[in-house]
């Protein structure tokens, strides 16, 4: 089976999140928190 290339601009990354900010109340559980997450990968956040 062939496939066709990608033509996204990260054909690596299922995922890309920048800049997320957490908070509950006035309490900032967290900010500025960035991440990416390859094709194939689990990636879990637990708490919050």
């Amino acid at each position: 089976m062939v496939s066709a290339p990608s033509t996204s601009p990260a054909p690596h990354l299922a995922a890309e999140v920048r800049g997320v900010v957490m908070r509950f109340g006035t309490n900032t559980v967290f900010e500025h928190v960035s991440f990416t997450v390859h094709r194939g990968k689990v990636f879990v956040i637990l708490g919050g």
